[in-house]
């Protein structure tokens, strides 16, 4: 064990990146004042930390002009945060802590995995494959990064990948449940089924506007048609005309076949066509019941001209 002075060590950022500043409490300073540092700080040569942040946090604090330290050479970048988290396996975190560790490992993974197949691929005298271009093995490599972080499933791990991801989009619903997934007032599996759910709901809005946009547009071309044939078209409604002519009949069957689709549609979407109707100054007033079976609806549902 060795010994620095306590001004030339310094904070990690990768550390802060994947935990945030950590916590100094008066209790811990006043336990490090009595006990003194119990476990030394462990550094890289040039005195960056890897371990030891709070116990620095109080020496700092106390005044202490030197600290215990164990230094580490590290080799290889990706080594020094699979060392971060290892020291602070036993860390009580929060969920967005845990995904900041978990973000860290899968890259690691993912150039490893490249690796390996690569040297394979050398071996069998294949020509290696980038890195950008290789199809992930998203099942495999969730599963080890769930098990290193605690998520316990790569399933698990990838529902609060995507309740992160859509909150650091700015989407309201997945920020508030991150909140609570940090506050442990919710579980991965609420907070993504909440997700879907509300991403399902403004979808469905979504798609109601467009319809009522593309109805809106069908009615002018109706409306205008109608308008044209007025007399014929309420004769059709009540059921009180007979086509004399091929061309008549075809062109009322289309007149009447429009009219009707523009009522199921109205009823499947929920759009209050009467309203919109009388924004055309259409003569022929619109029914608010024709006897439409659901069958007829259902069918009809889905067809906009």
């Amino acid at each position: 064990m060795e010994e620095r002075k306590t001004s030339e060590l310094k904070s990690n950022k990768l550390s802060t990146k994947l935990y945030g500043d950590d916590d100094l409490t008066q209790d811990f300073i006043d336990s490090v004042d009595k006990k003194g540092i119990l476990e030394p700080i462990t550094i890289k040569d040039d005195g960056t930390i890897l371990s030891g942040h709070r116990r620095w946090g109080a020496a700092k604090s106390l005044g202490l002009e030197r600290v215990p330290v164990d230094i580490v050479t590290l080799f290889e970048d990706d080594v020094e945060i699979e060392i971060i988290i290892d020291f602070n396996r036993h860390r009580e975190k929060t969920v967005s802590q845990k995904l900041a560790e978990a973000e860290a490992i899968e890259k690691i993974e993912k150039v490893r995995s490249a690796a390996r197949k690569n040297a394979t691929q050398i071996k069998n005298g294949k020509p290696p494959v980038s890195v950008k271009k290789r199809t992930p093995e998203k099942g495999r490599t969730s599963d080890k990064v769930a098990k290193k972080t605690g998520f316990g499933s790569g399933t698990k791990y990838e529902k609060a990948k995507t309740v992160k991801k859509a909150a650091d989009a700015g989407d309201k619903v997945a920020q508030n449940e991150m909140k609570k997934l940090d506050a442990g007032d919710t579980s991965v599996d609420a907070a993504h089924k909440k997700l879907l759910e509300e991403q399902r709901k403004a979808d469905v809005q979504l798609q109601k506007e467009e319809a009522e946009k593309n109805l809106r547009q069908y009615f002018k071309k109706t409306a205008s048609e109608l308008t044209r044939s007025i007399d014929k078209v309420q004769l059709i409604i009540q059921g009180d005309y007979t086509p004399q002519h091929e061309t008549d009949f075809l062109q009322l069957d289309s007149i009447r076949n429009n009219f009707y689709r523009v009522v199921r549609l109205s009823a499947e979407l929920g759009i209050d066509a009467p309203k919109i109707w009388e924004t055309y100054n259409c003569k022929v007033k619109f029914p608010k019941k024709l006897g439409i079976s659901k069958d007829d609806v259902i069918e009809d549902a889905n067809i906009i001209e």
